[in-house]
């Protein structure tokens, strides 16, 4: 039996190499090795009833399935926003802000989905380009969480990305040792008086972690609000108050997309 640790979120496979493959679903972070005379039969998820997708570990590889897609898919929207700006600088400034979220988020893993932390800014990046934010904007949300939860310095993370994103940044975190309540307080205020990129990251982030919070119901029901230090009614609430900041403070189609999917999050049943 060989082991391949992933080097981004420390995910370990074993498999026969080379006589079986590896079959995962990355949605609900479920695997099975097969043997290779069995590939032609289809491999289901027990926990959604999808089709796993097949995925050639070999030995030489050291990334897992959804890291591996991850890497794939913020590349992708880094070659595109480059290709629409013709513009090598935004490469270099999105790259960059990658990397640092790499490393200071490796071996983070997330309260909803118990996937890797790094998924997170990465689609947190992908609606602020979805959406045509400037290249400093998507750069800030993918760093977004770097000063809040990791040791990272600021200087440092001035020095590589600039003052702009820094200073988003700081705007969408969570600094010092107050109390939950009190943070989340400060936090609206702070959004509030924000710059417009602030909002925006503060929007891209919250619809992600309603998505990860609506999907992880799916699966474990309500015992899916265990795993906050604050439990289903103070999420409830701050999601909303964020909700009404943003609506009174900021004009953005993004908006729309969020209060869809806090209405949506409100209906779950208890």
């Amino acid at each position: 039996m060989h082991f391949v640790e992933c080097e981004i979120c420390e995910f370990a496979v074993g498999f026969d190499h080379p006589n079986e493959t590896f079959f995962f679903c990355k949605e609900h972070k479920l695997g099975v090795n097969v043997s290779n005379a069995d590939l032609n039969r289809a491999h289901i998820c027990k926990a959604c009833g999808k089709q796993m997708e097949r995925y050639d570990l070999a030995l030489e590889d050291n990334v897992c399935p959804i890291c591996y897609g991850m890497l794939a898919m913020c590349y992708e929207f880094t070659k595109e926003i480059n290709e629409d700006q013709n513009n090598m600088n935004g490469d270099k400034l999105l790259h960059d802000a990658f990397l640092i979220a790499l490393e200071a988020h490796q071996g983070q893993r997330r309260k909803t989905e118990d996937a890797p932390y790094i998924v997170h800014p990465v689609m947190v990046a992908q609606k602020l380009a979805e959406y045509g934010f400037a290249k400093e904007v998507v750069a800030a949300g993918l760093v977004h969480d770097v000063l809040e939860d990791t040791e990272f310095a600021e200087a440092e993370l001035e020095n590589r990305l600039g003052i702009k994103v820094v200073e988003t940044v700081k705007t969408v975190s969570h600094l010092g040792h107050r109390s939950w309540e009190e943070s989340r307080k400060e936090y609206l205020n702070q959004v509030a008086q924000g710059s417009p990129a602030a909002k925006a990251v503060c929007c891209a982030d919250k619809i992600n972690n309603v998505q990860s919070i609506i999907a992880a119901h799916a699966t474990m029901g309500e015992a899916a609000w265990q795993r906050f230090s604050r439990g289903r009614e103070k999420q409830l609430w701050f999601y909303r108050a964020v909700l009404e900041m943003l609506k009174s403070t900021w004009d953005s189609p993004m908006i729309a997309e969020y209060e869809k999917l806090v209405a949506e999050m409100e209906n779950l049943p208890a």
